[in-house]
């Protein structure tokens, strides 16, 4: 019965939503597959920060420029969204490694 419904919903937001639909979709498939990657890389011993890094990364150009193209705002947004995310990995390192003294 859940597939069912969750068939009627993708076929729902292809109807509705139309081109811009589809396109959500496809990104939110492939935001699911790197988040996919980012567990097995991590489950397989490899650095928690530097994946969590480059797949956050990842997932924003997904996001943002599958979507929206490649134009000024765009680029904008996906410079904050860089600063944010490196302002806030350089204040969780330093918090960790304060308390694991």
């Amino acid at each position: 019965m859940l597939v069912i419904f969750g068939l009627i919903l993708v076929a729902l937001i292809a109807i509705v939503g139309g081109d811009r639909g589809v396109m959500s979709l496809i990104a939110l498939a492939g935001n699911l597959l790197i988040l996919c990657i980012a567990i097995w890389l991590i489950a397989s011993g490899v650095p928690v920060f530097p994946v969590t890094i480059c797949l956050s990364v990842v997932i924003c150009c997904i996001t943002l420029f599958y979507q929206n193209g490649i134009n000024r705002k765009t680029l904008s947004a996906f410079t904050a969204v860089l600063i944010t995310i490196f302002i806030l990995f350089f204040a969780i390192g330093i918090d960790c490694f304060y308390f694991t003294l």
